[in-house]
């Protein structure tokens, strides 16, 4: 014969082992990420002024001697998927500022913290000095 409390503890033990069972379930995997939209082969229009959405000979010249510079010092380790850009030339001395993306969110560029650069360019378009963001 059983002692009348046993029932009781036994049922108290599996209600414990039950709210511990279910509360130590993991949770739900985060929804996928939605897909990355294509790759932009062209600086934005919004790096530009805004009565010039294309680059002209010049900052074009100046885009792609950075982008042959980054091209060829890439670590590659780097999380960079992508790169944006923005081109001035001041009193003769041209400089290309460049952000390094690493992913895309809802279609936005998601940047890294220091990510991104400051490219001082000669007047024949090489690359004078790179100063790196922090």
């Amino acid at each position: 014969m059983r002692p009348p409390n046993t029932n009781r503890l036994t049922l108290l033990f599996l209600a414990t082992l039950l709210l511990t069972l279910t509360a130590c379930d993991e949770p739900a995997p985060p929804p996928a990420p939605s897909p990355a939209p294509p790759l932009p082969t062209t600086p934005t229009g919004a790096w530009f002024s805004r009565d010039n959405t294309e680059p002209d000979e010049h900052q074009q010249a100046a885009l792609t001697a950075v982008q042959q510079h980054i091209a060829q010092n890439r670590n590659p380790k780097s999380p960079t998927i992508d790169y944006r850009y923005r081109v001035q030339t001041k009193d003769n001395q041209t400089t290309v500022f460049v952000e390094w993306i690493t992913q895309y969110r809802d279609g936005q560029p998601a940047l890294m913290p220091g990510g991104h650069a400051l490219y001082i360019l000669n007047p024949d378009n090489t690359v004078a000095r790179k100063i790196p963001g922090h």
